[in-house]
């Protein structure tokens, strides 16, 4: 017997009541498409039935229903980010993936995505690059270290965790880390285990 998840999901294509032909994939019953003529902006809403509305976004709610958007696309980033380890990811990696999103979207068209494998674990990373510049006396910014790192793959970035320099540091600060998460001191817990 096939598994179901691995087969080709079933297509139908739908003429809609305006004419247009759309295909609707699996058991998908609604599409929604944003729709921009000029300094209007709507949403068209196709329905595998044939039907279809358009809803037009209202001059008084434009800059509320951008916002909304743009608060919705950046936090899609870092919905279910583990960090290298498939532990959820720290604050501070979802910081540098929200703010790595922001100034590609800047850059470029709303569909840019991240190459190289996203921030994923780059916030120890960039801490131990920062002490280790500190330490060297050659100071760089967040910024500087965001930009050196910014395109490079996963492997380049694996094998800098790795490096002589800042393995030590990069499993200190690990520790640290994972010292603040601990809710329950593991030394007071064997003690009580052991009482």
């Amino acid at each position: 017997m096939a598994n179901t998840a691995t087969q080709e999901k079933q297509v139908e294509t739908v003429t809609m009541q305006d004419g247009r032909t759309v295909e609707f994939a699996g058991k998908r019953r609604m599409l929604k498409e944003i729709v921009v003529n000029g300094d209007a902006v709507a949403v068209r809403f196709d329905f595998r039935n044939g039907n279809t509305f358009t809803a037009g976004v209202p001059k008084q709610h434009l800059l509320y229903a951008a916002g909304h958007g743009y608060a919705q696309k950046l936090g899609d980033t870092v919905a279910g980010m583990k960090d290298d380890h498939g532990n959820p990811a720290s604050e501070d990696d979802m910081q540098l993936e929200v703010e790595g999103l922001a100034e590609r979207l800047e850059k470029g068209d709303w569909n840019a995505v991240r190459e190289g494998g996203g921030f994923a674990g780059l916030s120890i990373l960039a801490k131990a690059l920062f002490e280790h510049f500190t330490n060297i006396g050659k100071p760089q910014t967040k910024e500087e270290i965001k930009a050196k790192l910014a395109d490079k793959p996963k492997e380049h970035k694996d094998a800098l965790r790795k490096s002589k320099a800042l393995a030590p540091i990069i499993a200190r600060l690990e520790a640290e880390r994972d010292a603040r998460k601990q809710k329950i001191d593991p030394e007071v817990a064997l003690a009580e285990a052991l009482a």
